[in-house]
Order: C-alpha cells, then structure tokens, then sequence
C-alpha cells in the first residue's frame, strides 16, 4: 500500500514538473523588447512612473523594479492619487498620505444630514470641513469620495444626494427657530451646495429676534456674518475681511426692528459664495422671517489646501479670493451655475459686499 502510495506521488510530481516546464512565460505584448531596450526606457521616467510600470505585470517587475527606492513627500503623494484611481474601495487623505477604505455605511444619517467622518485622525477632524455655521457640516473626504464617483466611476464612491440635509436649531434663550435645508449637486465638473436657511420667532417677538441675530445669528460664510461682533472693531474685520450683511445691519433710526427687503444677489468678494434674502413681515402671530439662500462652489475637491475650498474654512485667505478674478467670478455667477440644472437658467449679476472693486 505504502508503495503504491508513492508511485503516485512521485508520477505526480512528474506530470507537474512536465507541465511547468511546457507553460509559456509571461509575454509582454507590444512591450516586447530585449531586457536592455525596456531598462533604457525606464532611465527616462521619474520614480512614480517606474513604480506604476512595474506594478503592471510581473515580467516588468522583475526586469525594472529597483532594489532600493525613496520617494519624496510629493513623489508618494502622485503614487497614491494614481493608485486611487484605479483602487475603487480607496480614497486618499493629504494629511496622512494614506490610501483608506471609504464605506456606503459611513454615510449615517439623521435628518438626512451627513454625520459620521471618513477623516482618519484628529488633525483630519479638525481642519478639513465646510460648515455654513448653522446645523450642515460636510467633512472633506466625504466630499472627495463623492467626486471620485463623478471622475472615475460609480464604483468609486457615492452619489452627491448622499451630501443633501436638513436641520431644525432652536435657541431657548431668544425663542429663535433656524431651519435648514442644503442640497448638493456637480455642475461642470465642480461640486456645489445650495442652502435654504429660514429664521423665525416662535411667538413673532421682533425684539427677541433681534437679540438672536445681534447676538448669535447664523452665517452665509467665514466673510459674511449675520451677527454683529464684527461691528466691535472695524480695524480688525476690514483687515480679515469680514463684512455684515448689510441688509441685517441695524439702524437705529428706524422704529423698527427689521427692514423689509426683496431678494437681490449679493456676493462675497473671498470665497466663491452667493446669497440672495428675503425679509418680511409674515402677520403678528409668525413676525418677522427671514430667509437667505445661498449658493457655493467647493470646486473639484482634488486637495483641500485649494482655494476653492480652503477659503470655505478660513476667515483669512490662504492662496487666493475671488476678488482677483472679477470676471471669471463676478456676482450672481454661481446662482447661474446652479440655475443650469434647473428649467430655467438665471442670469448672472448682482452686487459686492464689503470693498469696491471699481
């Protein structure tokens, strides 16, 4: 029996041996050259590219792949980015320069709002997401990974209404109400929001609105708040461009505590932010409402030190503002983006606030 056993085996280990020595090596295709014309092609490219090459097959592998390699801070960045296209389960963080596994069920919800981080540590946490400073926040590799879908396919992330929301903020000492609702969506390439921000008074005391506003009002962005502490120190805000709304900047003039206004697009001269209000007078039993819409570019979201988004998250800005390209960016143009999804297409136009640039 033991014998038999091992004829078997050793008849086996023949065939085998056989069939290896018949299976054809790995073959290159157009890449076919002699080993000495495909090391001489790889002098000429960079570490990143060589890297990608030799991940490639195991043949280019074997003949490219250096023995000792270091890359740089930037050369491991390119890497990871193009390994991120073609990985679908991965984004990457700048931050870390790390490659992590992005889920569908990271997207809790509640109130259909985004809560739950894709940021891999605290610093990620802490720096890389956009809030309107009322009830949204949106952290920037959700962001991303919603854009990896729209460049490289559905397997790469997931829908832009997974980013729409809403929110009820009360505020018990002033009896206010703010409601929020904000919508995403991916107009030429770049990712935009759309909020719908509503301020009441629960029982329409003006007065106790006022306070709210003055004192702990919502903002459209880091450069356009609706309260007043601002107002403190002209000096201070000017130099961070900081600039009220003017339409909710008091005048003690008046008998009133509110002024009725229509809506008319006004536009911050840092970010790429514009907002339209309405203010009016809705009966003694509601007051006075008052509701801003507001409309955002956050830009292809390929790096979170861009402008595009940086300047969302700082009341300085860091690489650049609007302002200096008033004809690309001129007011009223990213309610006409948004507008391109919708039945009817809105104009561009309407007004700075804060400096002239005449």
């Amino acid at each position: 029996m033991a014998f038999a056993v091992s004829s078997t085996i050793r008849w086996c280990s023949l065939h085998l041996a056989l069939l290896f020595r018949l299976r054809p090596h790995p073959h290159l295709g157009h890449l076919a050259f002699p080993p000495e014309i495909i090391l001489m092609i790889v002098a000429h490219l960079n570490k990143t590219s060589i890297i990608s090459l030799t991940l490639t097959c195991r043949t280019l592998f074997r003949i490219c792949f250096p023995r000792s390699l270091e890359l740089s801070l930037s050369e491991k960045e390119d890497f990871l980015l193009l390994l991120e296209k073609d990985i679908a389960h991965l984004y990457f963080c700048y931050h870390c320069v790390k490659l992590h596994r992005w889920r569908t069920s990271w997207f809790h919800t509640r109130n259909h709002r985004v809560l739950t981080d894709l940021c891999c540590g605290i610093r990620c946490k802490q720096e890389s997401h956009f809030s309107d400073g009322a009830t949204y926040r949106l952290p920037y590799p959700s962001a991303r990974v919603v854009m990896n879908r729209h460049f490289y396919g559905a397997s790469h992330g997931v829908p832009a209404s997974k980013l729409d929301g809403w929110n009820v903020f009360r505020d018990i000492r002033f009896g206010a109400k703010v409601y929020n609702t904000t919508y995403a969506r991916i107009i030429d390439d770049q990712l935009m929001l759309s909020s719908v921000l509503t301020i009441s008074q629960a029982k329409g005391d003006a007065k106790l609105l006022r306070q709210f506003i003055d004192l702990d009002g919502p903002r459209v962005c880091h450069h356009l708040p609706t309260d007043s502490w601002s107002e403190q120190d002209h000096s201070w805000s000017e130099r961070n461009h900081i600039h009220r709304i003017p339409e909710l900047v008091r005048n003690n003039s008046l008998p009133d505590y509110f002024v009725s206004c229509s809506p008319s697009v006004k536009s911050c001269i840092v970010c790429l932010t514009d907002y339209c209000i309405d203010i009016g007078w809705h009966g003694r039993r509601k007051g006075w409402v008052i509701k801003i819409v507001t409309y955002r570019q956050l830009g292809a979201v390929r790096s979170p030190f861009h402008w595009n988004w940086s300047s969302m998250l700082y009341r300085l800005p860091q690489d650049g503002q609007r302002s200096l390209d008033p004809l690309r960016y001129r007011p009223g143009i990213l309610r006409h983006m948004w507008s391109k999804a919708d039945e009817v297409l809105l104009e561009p136009g309407g007004d700075w606030v804060g400096e002239s640039l005449a």
